[in-house]
């Protein structure tokens, strides 16, 4: 019989000896050294295979720099810190900064929505602010 385990897919159907396989390495590739086989046909094929995983590793490595490159790019770092109903305190872009003189509080509540993050549902607003243009 098979037991009820959930994978990490969620599928009720496997046993848990997929994940077990999955937790190993994958097998190396061993490079081709020359000399190392008497025939010339394997010889060209390996010296072949090595020079594809060459560039195919020289590829994955410039597309995974990219990829970081532009996912950095929409990152700030910004903490917040809730002080009171009305106050926050933290870094705010510029354009957000207030004096203490300043009277800044919401005005009005333009829309909401319910975003989910992780399987948790975050309640969002967006706030017109009381003698602010933004």
């Amino acid at each position: 019989g098979t037991k009820l385990k959930m994978s990490s897919a969620y599928h009720p159907e496997t046993d848990g000896q997929t994940e077990v396989l999955n937790r190993r390495h994958p097998p190396n590739l061993l490079r081709f050294l020359s000399n190392e086989t008497k025939v010339a046909a394997v010889a060209v094929e390996l010296s072949e295979r090595d020079e594809a995983l060459n560039h195919l590793k020289v590829h994955l490595s410039r597309a995974q720099e990219q990829m970081k490159h532009q996912a950095d790019k929409k990152c700030r770092q910004v903490t917040f810190e809730v002080v009171g109903d009305y106050q926050v305190q933290g870094d705010l872009p510029k354009e957000l900064e207030v004096t203490d003189a300043e009277d800044v509080y919401p005005d009005q509540v333009l829309g909401s929505r319910v975003d989910m993050r992780g399987g948790v549902s975050v309640p969002q607003s967006l706030i017109k602010w009381k003698n602010r243009s933004i």
